[in-house]
């Protein structure tokens, strides 16, 4: 979900290595070269193909790629390492204006 209340989905593909048999995290993430970004930047940098690598152990934190930006996330993270690269896309479209 961004600032604007949209909702997006993911697909793609993932490795990496969990201390255990399930990884789970709540992150949530800055574009690193906008202030406050715009609905439509926004939309371009989470709809466009993206990679990402992610590390933590309770605390945790992941560098993402996408859309000729970057972007940090931090977060809550179990015990894991991976990287991911996927296609996303807006589900749902909040209608909200800033």
């Amino acid at each position: 979900m961004d600032r604007y209340g949209n909702i997006y989905t993911s697909f793609g593909y993932c490795v990496g290595k969990a201390l255990t048999g399930l990884s789970f995290s709540a992150i949530g993430g800055w574009i690193t070269d906008s202030d406050v970004p715009s609905e439509g930047q926004l939309n371009n940098f989470l709809s466009d193909d993206s990679g990402s690598a992610t590390a933590g152990c309770v605390l945790g934190g992941s560098v993402v790629t996408s859309a000729d930006q970057s972007a940090i996330e931090a977060g809550i993270v179990s015990p894991q390492v991976g990287a991911s690269v996927t296609k996303s896309k807006q589900v749902f479209s909040s209608g909200i204006k800033w």
